[in-house]
């Protein structure tokens, strides 16, 4: 289970309770990389700005630092 703290929500903590999953699966080549944030909800006042986070650093900057050794800068 995850504690949070984010500075940008009235929800001082909306995080916390939540559970971050990352699921390794081969696939074809390769493996597969399914990322789940458990607990975050469209109702958390964070969702949509976490939501663009996880996108930017897992979808963006970690699949740009497997396949070229550098991440995307935030």
């Amino acid at each position: 289970m995850i504690d949070s703290e984010l500075g940008f929500v009235d929800e001082p903590d909306p995080w916390t309770g939540t559970r971050i999953v990352f699921d390794l699966q081969p696939s074809g080549a390769g493996t597969r990389l399914v990322f789940t944030h458990e607990g975050l909800t469209p109702a958390k006042e964070c969702y949509d700005a976490c939501s663009a986070g996880w996108d930017h650093f897992v979808v963006g900057s970690l699949r740009r630092f497997v396949e070229t050794g550098a991440g995307l800068p935030l």
